[in-house]
């Protein structure tokens, strides 16, 4: 019910204009679009939720509402072990937008609250409290909570967030805390203020997706903190559809990981090949990092809107790095240091340094048919290598000229079509979160943490090139049916040094190798991403909605190192190439009574195929059934639900190459209970 009366709310729009401005009516359709995404996304549609929200942002985008929504959309992709973080950047631009764009007391200063109840618009003063835990049978909590409040021109939010998870094999715990107390102050009816200061520390073991559960690294740990991280924002709006946006960030950034069996390579320019060893890796970075950027947002009149700005971050970085020798050992032998001796101890002292310049412009051409085109500018200064030892300090830039384009076609009442082309580079590291930059053109997502898996390339590939394309049709009925279909290519071609060790030969020798001191090999990757998407959801009568999820992808990976510097070039390893083909289909059924009850259940199929991997990796095909039910007390003040997930009790093996958020591994018993007041 709540669907069809927006729906129709939406469709009676425009005969307000007799009374209202386009602007005003922009921002309406922008705020019903927005509820919208949130209640569709109860009905069990989320991917027409994501659908409502791009339509919002596109509709108004300086509407705080819309990027809420957008931004809770992209929420939803993240991975809770953080290892895949492609959708970061878009998640955290959607919320700094949201938070510097709305008024003081509308409760999107935190992401608990504004994912708890509909879009509240304004809350009267006085203090609230939310709260959320969710349990798993496998020993997995996680616990989110936010008291926040608005007193007159002044609004807050006090947040905790903690989860802990034993994992689904050995050493895959991990344990998470995030606490931020943000704060909203409107200085004058056209100014206002917004800071943020946050403390946050992951630590756990081997959190890396893998196709076999059994070659996973019992004994690597790791650690990050980011203590007393500050945002501070500024808005300022000039006139109704002109604002100007500041953000100043410092972040400070700790990470660190021992890993007893570290995979280094050791080169042998005579048989032009390099092979993996094992040695002991202690590795500690500390990052300061800091952003200052200036956006103006301008609406010249009903048919154009221009979005330009300019972003600078600057690091700084030093690193702790040193590889020993394990016992038992075969290196001994070919003159690396005995036993418990370092091969390699590195202290690097050097910064990163990011500019960024970019312009946007949306017209629409006739009514219903809108282009948009853009360009970028990005000049990224950081080491050579920083994360692969043994590393390298030695500076190297990266700079770029980005065009992005994009159309959205509304030929009919309940049709869209919409068109994207946009080139765009990855940061240098989580500074690309740090950003107001537009996420995604027509409805295609620009803005990645990293393109390439990191688990299949050993982790992240900084200043990464990239090239995106998309097209997607979407149409509603009547009858409550809701169809589309997209698809989208990403591709990226880059180089980047990794750390070795060069053998030489010398016959006068016994034995005749003997090892060099650290060298850099150059690995070039060529990444291609190929997806198909397929969405139809129903609506039936009162209770009930309906839906399927098809979705192809075809992932290919190209490695070749290339060159050794030992200290003239040397080739070495042909290039090999990988391929994975991953068809997975959700079907959905839900289930809202007015009374509060509700239930859901899916069935989730997947079925990859691989080639190219030595030893062979084959794929999988299997079905996984999740069921959960529960109660909604009135007005929302309060949740609870219970539920089996993978209910056949199935194991998996799904090559990380195509991207996937972790599924239970066995039949889990999940409960959770919220509370809103």
């Amino acid at each position: 019910e709540a669907v069809r009366d927006l729906e129709k709310s939406q469709e009676l729009n425009n005969n307000r204009s007799v009374y209202r401005s386009d602007l005003l009516l922009d921002q309406d359709r922008a705020v019903r679009s927005a509820n919208l995404a949130r209640i569709y996304d109860e009905a069990g549609m989320p991917d027409v939720a994501f659908r409502e929200a791009v339509h919002a942002v596109n509709s108004d985008y300086d509407n705080y509402s819309a990027h809420l929504f957008l931004a809770n959309s992209y929420s939803q992709l993240a991975d809770p072990n953080l290892v895949n973080l492609r959708f970061e950047p878009a998640e955290t631009t959607e919320y700094l937008l949201a938070n510097l764009l709305s008024p003081v007391g509308v409760g999107t200063l935190s992401p608990t609250i504004s994912q708890q109840e509909y879009s509240k618009l304004f809350e009267s003063d006085g203090l609230h409290l939310t709260s959320s835990t969710e349990y798993l049978s496998r020993g997995a909590w996680t616990q989110s909570a936010a008291q926040y409040g608005t007193f007159g021109d002044t609004s807050y939010s006090l947040e905790t967030y903690y989860r802990s998870d034993p994992g689904q094999r050995v050493n895959n715990d991990i344990e998470e805390q995030n606490h931020s107390l943000s704060v909203k102050q409107q200085i004058t009816p056209n100014d206002s203020l917004f800071a943020q200061v946050g403390w946050f520390n992951t630590q756990g073991g081997d959190l890396a997706q893998r196709y076999d559960q059994r070659t996973a690294n019992p004994i690597f740990r790791s650690n990050e903190s980011q203590d007393g991280s500050l945002i501070l924002g500024y808005h300022h709006e000039w006139q109704p559809g002109m604002d100007t946006l500041v953000l100043a960030a410092r972040v400070p950034d700790r990470t660190s990981f021992a890993d007893p069996n570290s995979q280094t390579l050791v080169f042998d320019p005579l048989a032009s090949r390099a092979d993996p060893i094992s040695l002991i890796n202690q590795y500690q970075a500390n990052l300061t990092m800091y952003v200052l950027e200036l956006q103006q947002l301008i609406r010249h009149n009903d048919r154009h809107d221009t979005i330009a700005g300019v972003k600078f971050a600057y690091g700084d970085l030093t690193v702790d790095n040193t590889e020993i020798v394990p016992a038992g050992s075969p290196l001994v032998g070919i003159g690396f240091p005995n036993p418990g001796q370092p091969v390699s101890s590195e202290n690097l002292s050097t910064s990163i340094k990011r500019l960024d310049a970019y312009l946007y412009h949306r017209w629409e051409v006739v009514n219903e048919l809108w282009l948009q085109g853009g360009i970028s500018y990005d000049l990224v200064t950081l080491p050579d290598n920083f994360l692969y030892a043994p590393l390298s300090n030695q500076e190297i830039k990266y700079d770029q000229l980005s065009p992005k384009a994009g159309l959205v076609w509304t030929p009919l009442k309940d049709t869209t079509m919409r068109f994207a082309y946009t080139r765009s580079l990855t940061g240098a590291s989580f500074e690309q979160s740090l950003s107001l930059e537009p996420s995604q053109i027509a409805g295609f997502t620009q803005a990645y943490r990293d393109v390439v898996p990191e688990t299949a390339v050993g982790g992240p590939t900084p200043a990464t090139p990239f090239d995106t394309c998309g097209i997607a049709l979407e149409q509603k009925f009547r009858t409550g049916t809701y169809l589309g279909i997209s698809c989208q290519l990403i591709s990226s071609t880059f180089d980047r040094d990794i750390g070795g060790y060069p053998l030489s030969f010398n016959l006068a020798n016994s034995p005749p190798y003997s090892a060099q001191g650290p060298a850099s090999v150059q690995q070039h990757l060529d990444y291609t991403e190929k997806s198909l998407m397929f969405t139809a959801n129903q609506l039936v009568g009162r209770d009930f909605s309906f839906g399927v999820k098809y979705q192809l992808t075809h992932s290919q990976l190209e490695q070749q190192l290339s060159a050794v510097q030992i200290p003239f070039p040397t080739l070495v390893n042909g290039a090999t190439t990988v391929s994975s083909l991953l068809h997975q289909m959700d079907l959905n059924a839900t289930w809202n009574h007015p009374s509060g009850l509700f239930a859901q259940f899916n069935a989730l199929w997947s079925m990859q195929r691989n080639s190219g991997y030595s030893p062979g990796e084959p794929g999988d095909n299997f079905w996984q059934l999740n069921f959960l039910a529960g109660y909604r007390f009135p007005r929302r003040q309060a949740q609870v639900s219970i539920g089996v997930l993978n209910l056949t009790d199935s194991n998996y093996r799904l090559e990380p190459l195509t991207f996937y958020n972790e599924l239970p591994r066995s039949r889990t018993l999940a409960v959770q209970a919220t509370f809103s007041f």
